[in-house]
């Protein structure tokens, strides 16, 4: 979870799938914003 002055958000991540998801509201005017989260890869793989 993350909380600052400006946004609220969740990160929801699944290791086995390497997928995932975030949502991050900004407090100020109520705008949601979401993203998915298709792969999570190590710069070090090929």
């Amino acid at each position: 979870m993350i909380v600052t002055p400006e946004f609220y958000g969740v990160t929801i991540f699944f290791p086995n799938l390497e997928k995932g998801a975030m949502m991050f509201l900004n407090a100020k005017d109520g705008v949601s914003h979401f993203a998915r989260i298709t792969s999570i890869r190590s710069s070090t793989d090929a």
